[in-house]
């Protein structure tokens, strides 16, 4: 900003205004390394460290790469890469689970968080990828089925020493995230997934923002199902 705007503008008192301008050009230069110095996977992390809660086990052990956000969604995100794609751990991050809080479901929540997801994504210029199968929780493998959790605190003591549980509506979810922007994609490699049992091509998605760098969007377009390539072409 102009020292002469400022002077005649701001209540900046005229002794700090060249203090103020230094400030500023100080903000300006960190942020400009910040952007040369991170990695689009980077970026997004520290944007969900500072909009998420880290999730803690009987609220003092905290779990890797488990976040909560709102009080109203549990989930796992963690960084990614594709053998055959070089660079792609540098924009490629892997949400591995997500879970709303039952008590919360029905508001909107969940495409609330999944839309604040894709903001990030947009601000960091990473993409995300994920499995869109159902799942619950029991205490164990005798519960006869999920649990009703009605706390985040509840989701986050099952989260690793839980029963998982795959659920119906399988279709419902598939259409869930290609109503809001995702697009089916070959995820699976070498080391990619701990879900046991066959993965079925549709349930594969991935995000990709338009931010993501011109040289890693046709090695991002390379996994997209045959489908997709076609209706991206049409556009």
């Amino acid at each position: 900003m102009d020292r002469k705007i400022l002077t005649a503008n701001s209540r900046i008192p005229p002794d700090l205004i060249d203090d103020y301008l230094w400030l500023q050009k100080c903000y300006k230069h960190s942020q400009e390394t910040y952007a040369e110095h991170t990695t689009p996977v980077m970026r997004l992390l520290d944007l969900v460290r500072g909009k998420c809660k880290v999730a803690r086990v009987n609220g003092w052990k905290s779990l890797e790469n488990v976040w909560v956000w709102n009080d109203a969604v549990v989930f796992e995100l963690e960084k990614a890469f594709w053998d055959d794609v070089s660079g792609s751990e540098n924009w490629l991050v892997y949400l591995r689970k997500m879970y709303v809080v039952d008590s919360k479901r029905g508001r909107g929540l969940g495409s609330e968080f999944v839309h604040s997801l894709q903001q990030w994504c947009e601000i960091s210029g990473s993409a995300v990828c994920l499995v869109s199968l159902p799942f619950g929780f029991s205490r164990d493998a005798y519960s006869g089925g999920a649990y009703f959790l009605d706390k985040a605190a509840d989701v986050v003591d099952l989260w690793e020493e839980g029963e998982f549980h795959r659920l119906m509506g399988v279709e419902l979810l598939r259409s869930w995230y290609s109503d809001r922007g995702f697009r089916n994609a070959f995820l699976l490699d070498g080391h990619f997934f701990s879900f046991s049992g066959a993965i079925n091509d549709d349930d594969q998605f991935i995000y990709v923002p338009g931010t993501l760098d011109d040289s890693a969007k046709p090695l991002a377009s390379h996994r997209l199902h045959k489908r997709e390539e076609s209706r991206t072409e049409s556009v």
